[in-house]
Formats: structure tokens, sequence, C-alpha cells
């Protein structure tokens, strides 16, 4: 009789809980496409917005109290990341509601801006996107849109307007949360791997990364190529490496430096961004030669649809991109031929 009893009670826990969790699961809310990454990792991954049994529409303009509670979760997170890390000794931060039923893209840049000066995040940066719209914003808030902007947390229309005056949605406010989230910084490292180059410096986040020298000065930013949520589809660096290449500091990458430019591998100055070499992207940059004069590169000549680093090949060039070794080399003949170390 115990035993029935027993199962009776498992029996009606699931009939409450199982179609709870079913309906979580199912569960759409209305988002634009871009949205969407957005809108699942807000709820999953960082806990931003709450569990509403309702579906949600996104898309329209989120109140004040919705804006606010999405910023106040995100600084919570962002305080949570210090303490997990050691990061740094941050107080706990949160705003209080807004006056006004809504909140507009000028007056959420302030917040965001706000919160990235208390959790010391990057705002530096140079413009890597400028809007035609800009100086429509208001003067209280010109100088935070200005900050929002070069951090990456705003990208803009199709038409390359920011509209400072339209009240942001709850997707966009979940999106700029995310993205500020995405902004803190991964590392900060020496630039240069043969070669150690003094007071030069590479630091990155999600979107982008950046050269600064040892007083922190940004000299130049580069966007990342495999654009986080779909930040930034097909275009940017991917795969970068540093050397001291004929006395130069070169930068090697694998990528595009705009969205209509064809994807290669290119060697350019960090710095400056002045392209030395390119190369096609079906090369991949290895080594420099043991004199370091010349370049190995790499290509992978797969047999049918399998990725095989078996069938890796070498080439040796010159700095022009004149062939030395012709593409199709082993690495054993360039180690037999003296280009590479055993």
């Amino acid at each position: 009789m115990k035993k029935f009893g027993i199962i009776a009670l498992v029996l009606a826990v699931m009939l409450v809980f199982v179609p709870c969790v079913m309906a979580y699961g199912v569960k759409q809310d209305i988002c634009s496409d871009w949205a969407k990454l957005y809108v699942r990792d807000a709820r999953s991954v960082y806990d931003l917005t709450p569990w509403e049994a309702e579906v949600q529409d996104l898309t329209v303009p989120a109140t004040s109290a919705q804006f606010i509670d999405y910023v106040n979760r995100t600084c919570a997170h962002l305080k949570e990341r210090y303490d997990r890390h050691d990061l740094a000794d941050v107080e706990p931060l949160s705003f209080e509601i807004p006056a006004g039923d809504k909140v507009s893209r000028e007056q959420a840049a302030l917040y965001l801006v706000r919160a990235a000066q208390h959790f010391l995040l990057p705002m530096h940066m140079p413009a890597l996107i400028e809007f035609a719209d800009a100086s429509a914003a208001s003067a209280e808030y010109a100088d935070a849109l200005d900050t929002a902007c070069r951090m990456g947390l705003f990208l803009g229309d199709e038409n390359g307007n920011l509209e400072p005056h339209r009240a942001v949605t709850r997707e966009e406010a979940i999106a700029l949360c995310i993205r500020l989230l995405a902004i803190a910084p991964w590392y900060k490292m020496t630039v240069g791997r043969t070669f150690r180059v003094d007071g030069l410096y590479t630091d990155g986040n999600s979107f982008m990364f950046w050269i600064e020298n040892e007083a922190g000065e940004v000299l130049r930013v580069w966007p990342h190529e495999y654009g986080t949520y779909g930040y930034r589809d097909g275009w940017g660096v991917e795969y970068k490496w540093f050397e001291t290449v004929g006395g130069r500091l070169m930068m090697i990458f694998q990528g595009n430096l705009s969205p209509d430019a064809e994807r290669a591998l290119y060697f350019c100055d960090p710095v400056s961004g002045e392209v030395f070499l390119t190369m096609p992207s079906r090369m991949y940059f290895y080594s420099l030669s043991a004199d370091g004069q010349y370049l190995i590169l790499r290509e992978n000549r797969m047999s049918g649809e399998t990725w095989d680093f078996g069938h890796d090949v070498f080439g040796v060039f010159d700095l022009t991109g004149a062939e030395i070794v012709p593409m199709g080399a082993s690495r054993e003949a360039l180690v037999s031929a003296g280009y590479l170390h055993p």
C-alpha cells in the first residue's frame, strides 16, 4: 500500500511539474531575427530577463521599469564576475527607475556608460562606426552616446542612423546589456611572439581588440571577424599573429578589412594599419624561416569534404610574396632544406 502511495505522489508531482517544464521549453517570445541569440542568452546564460509565463512581444518599446531591471541585472552579473575572478574591488551598483514611461536610446546610453565607468570597462576606443545622425543627440546625453558608440554598444539601422530620440525596444535593451557584458576585456599581453616589443600591448573583448601603449592610450582598434551574436557578419580579423619580420612589426591575420573586401591572409602594421602584403585566403601563416628572412605558409589540401591536418603542405615566400619554394612541400622537406628548425 505504501508503494502505491509513493507512486501516486510521483505521478501527482509529474502532472504539475512536467507541463510547466514543457511550457518553459516551448515558449517563444516575439523578437526580430537579429535579436534571437541575445534574447536566448539573456535568459539562459546571464539571467537578465525574468521568467514570464505569457509570451512577450520584445519588439515593443521597453517601459522605464523593464529597462532599469535589465540594467540592474547586468550590473549584478558584472559584480559577481569581478568577485569570482578577483578582478577589482568594486561596489554593487543599481539604478532607480527614471521618470517617464519609456527610455530613449540616448538615455539608455547614459545608464550603460555609467555602469561601464563603475565596473572599469574600456571606454576610450576610437569610433568603428560613424552615424549620420549622431549630431542630433540632446546636449545632456551627447557625450554618453558618443562613448557608448565607441564602446560598440550601438550599431544603428541599415541607413547608418542612430535614432537617438527613439524609445529603446525591449529586444534592443537586452542586446545593449549583453554587449555591455561582452565589452569586458579578456587579457592584456605584450605584442610580439618571437621578439618582445617594448611598450606595445594588445587587449580585446568579444567584439574587437586594440593596440595600446604603456600609458594605456589606444593606438588602433581592430574588429573581430567572427562577430559575436552576428554583431559584425563576415568581416574583420581572425587568427591574428604578431611577428617582427625584416625589422618591422607585423600583424598577420586571416580576414578582411571592410564588408566589401575579399577575404585574404594579411600582413600589416598593427598601429598604422598599413598593409605590406596580402596572400590568398586558402593560405595560413605557419612561421618565419629559421633565419627570419622568409615566410613559411601552409595550405590544407583536403581529400573530399573532411578537414584533415595530415594534408597540410607548405611553401616559402619572401616579403614581397614571391615564391621561393612552391606551395606543396612537406614540413620535412623544409627542415632538410634549412628553412625550418627540426
